[in-house]
């Protein structure tokens, strides 16, 4: 996003707090610590604020949220009822079943799944496998948050080049 975007993105912001007191000074603080988000993100995530918060958005909760589009990650309660429901099925005790995400499996590594399989406290289970999840999710949050949004836009792109380059469908090729 160039500083004209930035500013944009600003004006938009002004425009729906308009008891923030903007600067020239906010302006450029914000143009440059956007500046490696792509337009479309960062306005998404702008609206996503205004549309769910009644106070003006810090940059690290625009960010974050930037971060979450790009690499959305299921919710504690999603990736518990993967792994409870890994849990109900028949032959848990023969062999670790593959979850759907790296960081699920991270958590129950942690928590251990032979402890989930023989435990008879299911609660405090659930608890130490949000805890884990939590603590796991955010820390992939926040390196896609500060190393990987200029990386995650380049893949993107070339994911567009790639799809663009195969055939159409039904077509010859």
């Amino acid at each position: 996003m160039n500083p004209g975007d930035a500013a944009k993105l600003v004006a938009v912001l002004k425009g729906a707090y308009p008891r923030q007191q903007v600067t020239a000074d906010t302006v450029k603080t914000y143009a440059h610590f956007l500046g490696d988000i792509d337009w479309d993100l960062g306005e998404a995530a702008v609206l996503r604020h205004i549309g769910t918060n009644q106070y003006w958005p810090s940059i690290a909760e625009i960010r974050k949220a930037v971060a979450e589009m790009v690499n959305p990650l299921p919710s504690a309660e999603e990736a518990w009822e993967e792994v409870y429901q890994a849990l109900g099925q028949p032959g848990g005790e023969v062999g670790r079943p593959t979850f759907t995400r790296p960081e699920i499996d991270r958590a129950v590594t942690a928590v251990g799944w032979r402890h989930l399989l023989l435990s008879d406290n299911l609660m405090m289970d659930r608890i130490q496998f949000v805890r884990a999840y939590e603590a796991i999710r955010g820390k992939v949050q926040e390196q896609v948050n500060l190393t990987g949004i200029a990386a995650a836009r380049g893949l993107r792109q070339l994911g567009g080049e790639l799809v663009k380059a195969l055939p159409a469908k039904g077509g010859a090729g």
